[in-house]
Order: structure tokens, then C-alpha cells, then sequence
């Protein structure tokens, strides 16, 4: 009977493979499935004879969780006593929806190449139903073609675009043999042909300040200047004045009337890089201006007008940011005239040869890359994408410039340098990031409300007579704190947002509790002040301490 595989390893993509283990001699198929990054599917019925081998590999029986609880947790991954032993569960499922609800966001959020092997024993019926479905994490993760491809009139449009050539002499300047490439190379063209906004999304390193550069030169406003801001590098104080300019007298130290970088790029184009850094204050300052070209001076009272092409990057995940509420909604639809989004390096490793050569050929005329050499710069992750290729190709230069380049001296350069293991980002868009920042903002609502709970009982803790006795003033509690419950209850539908496993338990065992005493709290308030410091008082303290140990590290 055959078993699906799930593997991870360090510098590839997530790999799914349908494998018969008796094509595995000896121990061979236990080993292979016991290497850490593996997550392996398998029928119950093969259980009872795996159970023995199993355990001689140090293998761990997990009880069954509830089918509701995440995958992660069912599997005890969150347990730092657990956290490198392999492990092995009979899965409590019903239904194939049911199981892929659990696995996907496990599978593809939360499983590394760390993490120790994992078996799932299914029912029969539902990994009979998963052999025959086509493995989409696979082709999703590993296919090179990026999913428009399989969109024929954007292929077709691509292919007539192509031919242009403007889009030609892009390939060298833009270079790279993708499909991903190419389509960066066409949305150029076609961002130089209009006066909207452009938006370039993209990992650093990616060449967000080189597409901006090559829009501008490739437009109607070539001849004018591009002006440069960085906006995570300037205090949010000066931004207004960067931007706008200001006259004399504006405030002390205005001794002569300045010129804002608004009216500097007049005709031109002024690129905003890092956009996803502007304060919440500043993006209101700069939303009216953008479609306009209307703005005011610091210190005036007479608007001006400046004829300025806006193209703004960043490496945040702006979409995420807006749902949070940290990036004005209305100001991410006036950029998004015109989004190019940069997939990251290792997502185009056809395009590593020929940068690599380029960039080898401007620094090095002794040697060249060898084939050998260009192959193992396509198995890097390069976290720090075509910067950081640069960058390492500069070094080797620099330190071994009276040897061919190679894989040995990539080590080396890296040995001499001390360098960490940055983990990889799997999304474009830093999804990491954008769970810290949900992580955080949840936390701080969670402890909001509980708070706001204390308040609205402390009459009742205080035993204070005129409210306990008035079964109005009982039920607008009851009504209030049920609504904050309800409040709660949300917050916590979703305990990937929670770095704690332990206090997304404690968050929700306190709003049932609560809940409970709610229901019966006419026949409960003589005695709530003791039913508050026997059931509720700790956890409330242990939530509060949590709470503050992971949003602002403090004990």
C-alpha cells in the first residue's frame, strides 16, 4: 500500500512524493521517514504492523486530540521537552475537508526542516481519497512557471510584449531569463507609458530601486529629475518638511524659505522607498497630494502645485498592513495605480547564472563561472536575494582573486565571516512578519477586555450592597461583560496569532469560566468575591503576566 510524503530540506522547496514502502529493503523506508522535515500519510490498517519498528526508532505515541484542535499543538510541537523526538498519531477525522482544514496551514505555515518527523495515521477511506488528488503544495511550491502562466491571454500579451524593443533593451539592464523576469520586463514598459502611481512590492534585495530607476528612464518624464526619499529614514517630524518644504519664518530655525522635494521633482518622478514605514500621521499628510499634485508649504496658507509622478517600494506586506489598520487603506488605493511585485531570488533560480555572470564580468576578467559553480549558486537560498549574491561574489574577488571562484570558496568567505543561519521567508510578502504584528495587536486587545471584565465586577468582588441588591444593575453587568466575552471569543477563534499555546488556553478556559458564572450570576452574588478569588483570580494574574512577558517583554 502506498503512503504520501511530505519532506522539507534546508535550500529546496516542500517536495511531495507518493512512495510504496515495499520497495524500501530493510530499514531503509523507516530511515528515510524518520529524517527530520518529513511529515508522512498513512492508512490506519498499516498501523498495528509499524508500531513495533516504530518504537526501536524512538518513535512517540501522541494521544488523539480532539479534531478540533490545531495540528501543530495535537502533535505536541510546542513542547520544548518534546520538541526533537520523532513522533507518530492516530488521527481523529471524519472527513477529508475536515483533515485538510488541520494540515494545509500546519503543512505550509508552520512545518520547517527542523521539525522532527511526523506520521498521521488517516482512515483508509481518506488516504485512499488523498493518493488520487493532485499534489498542489508541490506543484505550487516547486514549479518554476509563476500561476499566471496557465493564464492564456496574459501568456499571449506577455509573448506580443516581448517583441517591443524597448522591452529588448530592458533584458539589459533588467536581467534574468524567467517568466517572472519578463513580466517584470513588460510591466516596466507599460509603467513608463502611463502618469499613475506605481507600487513595487518585493523582498529586499529583490531590485525594487532599480525598477523605479527604469521606469523614470523609460517614461515621457526621462529629462526631469527623479528625487529619492527614504522614508524609514527620516524622523516623523521632518517628513512634512522633506516633503513639502517650508518659508521663512515657519518656526525658529527657518531663516530662509526651502524648496520641499515635491517641487524639486516638478515634471519629473519622486520615489518613495520604504513606503510601509511611514507613520499613521505622515500618510495622511501625503494622501491628498498624491492624485492631485496639490500641496502647502509648512508654515503657509497658499497651496502650490507640482506636475510629480509618484512610484513608491517596500518589502511589507502593505495588503496585510491595511487590514491591520497600520497603513491607511485609502492611501495603499491611490499607490496601487500600478503594482509590480518582485518575486524573491530563490524563487527564479534561472535568473542567478545570468546575473551572477554580468556582475562576475564587471569585477573579474581573469576568471569566468564555471558551469559547475553557477549550478550550486542556483541550490542558495539567498535571503538577501540579488544583494546579497553581489555581495558574496564581491568578497570572493576580493580575498581569492588568484583562484577560480567555487563552491569552497563560498564557504569560506562565509567562515571568515561568521555568518548565522537566517531562516527563509516562504512568503514574498513576509507572512512572519505580519503574524508578530497580529500576534501583538491581539494581545493587546485580549488584555483590554479582560481588564474592562475586572472593572465592570468590581462592585461585585467589593461586595458593594446597592448593586448586588439591584437586579438592574445585575443585568446591565451580566449584559456588558457577556458582550466583552463575545469579544474575546473572537479574538481567540484563531490561536495561530498566539506564540503560546498555554495562554491561548488560559485566555479561553477564562472567558468560559466567566460565562458560566454569568448565567447563574443572580444566585452567585451574595458570594462572588469568593467565587473571584478562587476561579479567577490567578488566572487573571497568569494572563496578565503572559501577556506582558510577550507583547512588550516585560516580566
Amino acid at each position: 500500500m502506498s503512503v504520501i510524503l511530505y519532506q522539507r530540506k534546508e535550500t529546496t522547496p516542500l517536495c511531495r512524493s507518493v512512495i510504496d514502502p515495499e520497495k524500501y529493503p530493510g530499514r531503509a523506508f523507516y530511515e528515510l521517514i524518520a529524517q527530520n522535515g518529513s511529515v508522512c500519510l498513512l492508512p490506519q490498517s498499516l498501523g498495528p504492523k509499524m508500531e513495533a519498528p516504530l518504537s526501536r526508532l524512538k518513535f512517540t505515541a501522541i494521544p488523539p486530540g480532539s479534531p478540533g484542535v490545531e495540528l501543530f499543538r495535537q502533535l505536541k510541537l510546542h513542547t520544548q521537552s518534546m520538541k526533537s523526538l520523532p513522533r507518530f498519531i492516530f488521527l481523529k477525522v471524519s472527513s477529508t475537508g475536515a483533515f485538510k482544514r488541520s494540515f494545509s496551514p500546519f503543512i505550509e505555515r508552520r512545518h520547517t526542516h527542523e521539525t522532527p518527523a511526523c506520521l498521521l495515521f488517516l482512515p483508509d477511506f481518506i488516504h485512499e481519497k488523498l493518493l488520487h488528488e493532485p499534489a498542489k503544495i508541490e506543484q505550487r511550491e516547486s514549479s518554476s512557471s509563476p500561476p499566471w502562466s496557465e493564464n492564456v491571454y496574459l501568456s499571449r500579451w506577455l509573448k506580443t510584449i516581448s517583441r517591443d524593443p524597448q522591452v529588448i533593451q530592458l533584458g539589459n539592464e533588467f536581467l534574468g531569463t524567467s517568466p517572472a523576469t519578463q513580466l517584470i520586463r513588460a510591466m516596466i514598459f507599460k509603467a513608463g507609458q502611463t502618469d499613475s502611481p506605481v507600487l513595487i512590492l518585493g523582498e529586499s534585495g529583490t531590485g525594487k530601486n532599480m525598477i523605479a530607476r527604469l521606469i523614470h528612464k523609460y517614461s515621457g518624464r526621462s529629462k526631469a529629475p527623479m528625487i529619492s526619499i527614504d522614508c524609514s529614514g527620516i524622523s516623523e517630524t521632518l517628513f512634512e518638511n522633506e516633503l513639502f518644504g517650508h518659508v521663512k519664518g515657519a518656526y525658529t530655525d527657518a531663516v530662509f524659505e526651502k524648496t520641499g522635494l515635491f517641487k524639486e521633482a516638478d515634471q519629473g518622478t519622486l520615489f518613495l522607498d520604504e513606503i510601509g514605514e511611514l507613520s499613521s500621521h505622515n500618510q495622511a499628510k501625503f494622501l491628498t497630494s498624491i492624485g492631485s499634485g496639490m500641496y502647502r508649504k509648512v508654515g503657509s496658507n497658499h497651496i502650490e502645485n507640482s506636475n510629480v509622478r509618484i512610484i513608491a517600494a517596500t518589502n511589507s506586506n502593505l495588503p496585510q498592513q491595511v487590514k491591520l489598520k497600520t497603513f491607511r487603506a485609502d492611501l495603499f488605493f491611490r499607490l496601487n495605480g500600478f503594482q509590480i511585485q518582485v518575486p524573491p531570488l530563490r524563487d527564479r533560480p534561472d535568473d542567478i547564472p545570468v546575473i551572477a555572470r554580468a556582475f562576475w564580468k564587471s569585477i573579474n576578467k581573469k576568471y569566468e563561472l564555471s558551469d559547475a559553480f553557477l549550478e550550486y549558486l542556483k541550490t542558495e537560498p539567498w535571503p538577501g536575494n540579488v544583494r546579497e549574491l553581489q555581495t558574496v561574489l564581491n568578497g570572493i574577488n576580493d580575498l581569492f582573486k588568484d583562484m577560480p571562484p567555487s563552491q569552497e570558496a563560498v564557504e569560506a568567505l562565509r567562515y571568515l565571516r561568521k555568518e548565522i543561519d537566517i531562516p527563509k521567508k516562504t512568503d514574498p510578502l513576509d507572512f512572519d512578519h505580519t503574524i508578530r504584528i497580529e500576534n501583538k495587536l491581539r494581545l493587546e486587545e485580549a488584555i483590554r477586555i479582560i481588564r474592562l471584565i475586572k472593572i465592570y465586577l468590581r462592585p461585585l468582588i467589593n461586595n458593594e450592597i446597592e448593586i448586588v441588591r439591584s437586579p438592574r444593575e445585575l443585568k446591565r453587568i451580566r449584559e456588558y461583560v457577556d458582550e466583552q466575552n463575545k469579544l474575546l471569543d473572537n479574538l481567540c477563534r484563531e490561536p495561530l496569532y498566539f506564540k503560546d499555546p498555554d495562554l491561548y488556553n488560559d485566555i479561553r478556559r477564562f472567558r468560559f469560566e466567566m460565562d458560566k458564572v454569568l448565567k447563574n450570576l443572580p444566585n452567585m452574588k451574595d458570594n462572588f468575591r469568593e467565587i473571584w478569588y478562587h476561579s479567577f483570580y490567578q488566572p487573571y494574574q497568569e494572563i496578565f503576566k503572559k501577556i506582558f512577558k510577550l507583547a512588550w517583554q516585560r516580566n
